[in-house]
């Protein structure tokens, strides 16, 4: 019976009660602290092959759990982007719909404050709804909670916004290319802004410019 001995032990620095254990074959494999108790693993104990491999696996959702919580740490994930990364990381869908139901049941995860945060901050950034709407729904969030929260924005403030940029872009461009409000209109439609308001401002400017 193949035996393995364990080398060396060292917690991992963000997560809690995760172990990197070192053996003498030379591999490397991360525990939990109840696998390792279980089993009876400390420097300088053996194991049989089979008994390492079983501790990995019932490991497997505590490090998973863990990973994904240092995760969480990050501003603003979506419940579609952490099962992204849990199947980054090999869990499969039991395991992680395991651990998903346990950030739902924790309530780690607001979504309708994630999507309302990210539309304040792009709204500072001076970007339109169709950009908006586009990038959150990349990540996975609901679209009718993004349509909810974009109907809360007044369209002047968007308008307000185009304008602002059109007329830097504008003031940017050179004598020739000032005479072609669809270059401009190309611009705005490039920042995410849809058709009614690139109309809106793009007359409105040129009008300005012409009185």
């Amino acid at each position: 019976m193949m035996m393995k001995k364990v080398k060396h032990i060292k917690r991992k620095n963000r997560l809690k009660n995760i172990y990197s254990v070192s053996l003498d074959d030379g591999s490397s494999i991360e525990l939990s602290d109840e696998a390792l108790l279980k089993y009876g693993l400390h420097v300088g104990s053996c194991a049989t092959e089979e008994n390492v491999n079983q501790a990995v696996e019932e490991s497997r959702y505590f490090i998973y759990r863990e990973k994904t919580y240092c995760y969480l740490e990050k501003t603003g994930k979506s419940l579609h982007e952490i099962k992204k990364y849990l199947a980054s990381l090999g869990s499969d869908p039991d395991l992680s719909e395991k651990i998903i139901q346990e950030i739902k049941e924790n309530h780690l995860v607001d979504e309708k404050l994630i999507i309302g945060n990210y539309i304040a901050d792009s709204l500072s950034k001076k970007r339109g709804s169709l950009k908006i709407k586009y990038d959150l729904l990349a990540r996975g969030f609901c679209e009718g909670d993004i349509d909810e929260f974009l109907r809360r924005v007044k369209d002047e403030i968007f308008i307000q916004n185009a304008f602002e940029l059109a007329r830097k872009k504008y003031a940017s461009y050179e004598d020739k290319d000032k005479k072609s409000p669809g270059k401009l209109a190309t611009y705005l439609f490039g920042q995410g802004y849809d058709e009614n308001v690139v109309e809106k401002v793009v007359l409105a400017l040129y009008d300005r410019l012409d009185s």
